[in-house]
């Protein structure tokens, strides 16, 4: 009797674990559309579409790697690598702001989102500043977005030199990596494995470079302004440790956006969605609660 009640404890046990595995569980995939192939994750199936840009530099499913764990019950996770990370490609791409409009509404549209929740990453927010005045979005959140503070790399400066940057890029990735690594608070296993094979590409470090060179960091506060006649709800993050960008931008889009919810995150630098996810879920609270009173 005492073996069969551990037996069908440990059955229990194993059920409990393979669906709570199951439920926080998310897919990836390779989606074709006009000339590109495009790497997506997904995660949830019931509730409303909530689409995640990503940054710069860091693989989607690292930044968001937890949204798309703790999301999917609430929402139908969407994101997504940009073109040359990790499985992104595509056969000609400028890395200018215009290309990576481009490539992101061409995937919404093959993804057919609509009326969907949009939320963007640093130099995400550019790129989403300009897909919400196109498309039919439910609400925009952005976490220290591009575009309004002057960006604090030293480097970038330097990449942009021709002949330099393309030298620097070839002798510093391991410099970069140990940085990027020590930018997340107690990183998962997974999370340093995709970091790692993700620095070992040449054509990830020709986008970094291409795109330092060509995508619009500098502060254009316009861009943003012209989202506060957008009816939806909007919500905007940012931690008073950024490093990247720096945390002068907060004060800056709180004025482009003065309807938006505004979160000061403290003692919190760039990696808002890995290192304060509970930041995340405040800002979709937020809009959500606001849509939900009108």
């Amino acid at each position: 009797m005492a073996l069969f009640l551990c037996v069908l404890l440990k059955s229990i046990c194993f059920g409990v674990f393979s669906f709570a595995s199951m439920l926080f569980a998310y897919n990836t995939e390779i989606v074709t559309h006009d000339s590109y192939k495009t790497e997506i994750f997904t995660s949830g199936s019931q509730g409303e579409v909530l689409l995640m840009v990503p940054g710069y530099s860091i693989p989607a499913d690292v930044i968001w790697q937890k949204q798309l764990r703790s999301l999917s019950q609430k929402f139908t996770v969407v994101t997504f690598n940009h073109i040359h990370r990790g499985r992104s490609q595509t056969s000609s791409f400028d890395y200018s702001l215009e290309s990576y409009v481009r490539h992101v509404n061409s995937l919404i549209k093959k993804l057919d989102l609509k009326q969907f929740h949009l939320m963007a990453l640093s130099m995400g927010g550019p790129i989403a500043a300009e897909i919400a005045m196109t498309q039919s979005i439910k609400s925009l959140s952005l976490l220290c977005p591009a575009g309004v503070s002057r960006p604090s790399q030293r480097m970038s400066s330097l990449i942009k030199i021709p002949w330099l940057g393309e030298l620097l890029m070839k002798v510093i990735p391991f410099f970069i990596l140990n940085k990027t690594l020590k930018s997340f608070r107690a990183p998962e296993e997974k999370i340093i494995a995709i970091l790692q094979k993700q620095f070992q590409s040449d054509q990830y470090f020709q986008a970094l470079l291409a795109t330092t060179r060509r995508f619009p960091f500098e502060p254009h506060l316009p861009r943003y302004s012209r989202l506060s006649k957008l009816p939806v709800p909007k919500a905007i993050a940012w931690g008073t440790k950024d490093e990247v960008l720096p945390y002068e931008g907060f004060g800056q889009i709180k004025l482009a956006l003065p309807t938006a919810s505004a979160f000061s995150v403290p003692d919190q630098g760039h990696n808002l969605p890995y290192n304060a996810p509970h930041v995340v879920e405040m800002l979709l609270n937020a809009v959500v609660e606001e849509e939900t009173e009108h």
